[in-house]
């Protein structure tokens, strides 16, 4: 809106009531876009024309138009008495590749705290069924990874794959996680103990 007297007057001695009066543009007290919070606006009303005030995004969500990483932004009082800025849009990670396609299923897309679920292609026999792997190793708890608040998935998907569930070349002799045993315990027993190269696997029901 406009602020200032709606008129003025020419006096007896010849001068204008107020010879100093000008029109100012305002505007309203400003509200918080969706998904941010005001952190600033100093100022004694009205807000007149060029007035800044500050705004931080959610966790979750970053300015429009820029990284994920920049959280704060300013809306001005523009000519029109109205606020004008940019807003928060919801941070994102970047899209799974196209060998992934048909591997996974999404709860929000490629949005923060989305969690993507993979399953690996059927196998001819349980015996033979393929898992999701993290560098050799199968995810505990299946093959989920999460868009984190910075923009990142976790964990990387370029690190997963598919692998045959039990398979002894990808094993490392890893204590039973990957190779099952018939021996007390499910573990299996290498030579010499601890051993992370050249091993010997001392358990002849190891399968």
């Amino acid at each position: 809106g406009i602020s200032g007297l709606a008129s003025i007057s020419c006096q007896k001695d010849g001068r204008w009531s107020e010879p100093e009066h000008q029109c100012h543009v305002a505007c309203p007290a400003p509200s918080a876009p969706p998904h941010a919070v005001m952190t600033n606006c100093r100022g004694a009303e009205p807000l007149l024309f060029g007035h800044k005030c500050r705004f931080h995004c959610k966790a979750g969500y970053h300015v429009k138009g820029h990284a994920n990483k920049k959280r704060s932004f300013h809306l001005v009082c523009s000519e029109t008495g109205a606020w004008s800025g940019p807003g928060c849009s919801p941070v994102s990670c970047p899209a799974l590749p196209p060998v992934y396609t048909g591997l996974y299923a999404c709860t929000d897309a490629w949005y923060a705290g989305s969690v993507c679920a993979f399953a690996c292609p059927g196998a001819a026999s349980p015996d033979h069924e393929p898992v999701v792997s993290l560098d050799g190793r199968q995810l505990p708890l299946g093959g989920n990874i999460t868009c984190a608040g910075i923009g990142l998935w976790h964990p990387d998907p370029e690190r997963l794959q598919c692998r045959q569930k039990c398979h002894t070349e990808h094993c490392g002799w890893d204590g039973g996680d990957c190779c099952s045993s018939t021996v007390p315990g499910r573990f299996v027993r290498t030579f010499p103990p601890n051993c992370s190269q050249e091993c010997a696997c001392r358990d002849p029901d190891a399968q």
